[in-house]
């Protein structure tokens, strides 16, 4: 059960616990980071294979395509926009 704003009552092991969702934000966010036993492994680059923008923001990154074309990126109107 969540009491806002910040604590949420819980049972363990038939125990009720206040616990304070800040904290064990921080500490889930600290266990994340923490490397493994096992140690870091290489995970992929998640890269979008397509944007979609308006007429206003498509402009300016086809101005920009060369600086983008360097990265391998390719800026192509479709036919519409």
């Amino acid at each position: 059960m969540i009491h806002p704003p910040c604590y949420a009552l819980i049972e363990s092991r038939q125990q009720l616990m206040l616990l304070n969702l800040p904290v064990a934000e921080r500490w889930l966010r600290q266990a994340q980071l923490s490397p493994s036993e096992d140690g870091l492994r290489p995970q992929p680059l998640l890269i979008p294979i397509k944007l979609t923008l308006n007429k206003t923001r498509w402009l300016p990154a086809y101005a920009t395509s060369r600086c983008w074309s360097k990265w391998g990126w390719i800026c192509s109107r479709i036919m519409g926009v």
